[in-house]
């Protein structure tokens, strides 16, 4: 048991993740990016471009809005409310909407275990983002695919049940 715990406990998130998104992102053909929680909200901390490349501003080290981006909302559903307070708080005061307007939103996300952005953030760019447990079952990341209007959303479902299956 010692040697297992040890074993646990020398585990790489951002290694696993790494690998495990690389190879989502040359299955589906989508971007690819990972996320994870800082003092400013979501920052990306890991991109992989699929084919055809997405053209955006976003990048390693963007920060992404709590409640206008697919990533933000899977941190918004999963990470200890405590965490996300003050995040929570600036961007509700700059909206003029109060919590309960996004309820909703947070459930579904809670009962899917995805969320979805469609030119929510950036026009043309739509987003499915999905949690990313530890073995403990807290959040450690949000992953998400990305894809552009140049790319037809009819293969959208299935990379969807990909990222899902990939995060579990």
């Amino acid at each position: 048991i010692d040697i297992g715990l040890a074993a646990l406990s020398r585990l790489d998130h951002f290694v696993l993740a790494d690998e495990a998104l690389r190879a989502l992102s040359q299955e589906t053909s989508r971007t690819c990016q990972l996320a994870a929680w800082s003092d400013r909200g979501p920052v990306i901390v890991r991109w992989f471009p699929g084919d055809p490349t997405v053209i955006t501003s976003l990048a390693i080290a963007s920060i992404l809005p709590l409640l206008q981006s697919a990533t933000g909302l899977v941190f918004y559903a999963f990470a200890d409310p405590s965490l996300v307070a003050t995040q929570l708080g600036r961007e509700l005061a700059t909206t003029g909407k109060d919590e309960s307007d996004y309820r909703l939103i947070r459930e579904e996300t809670q009962s899917t275990l995805f969320a979805h952005a469609h030119g929510d953030l950036i026009p043309g760019l739509r987003a499915t983002a999905a949690p990313v447990f530890d073995l403990q079952g807290r959040l450690v990341f949000a992953a998400s695919i990305i894809a552009g209007d140049n790319i037809p959303n009819s293969d959208d479902a299935v990379a969807d049940r990909a990222l899902i299956s990939t995060c579990a």
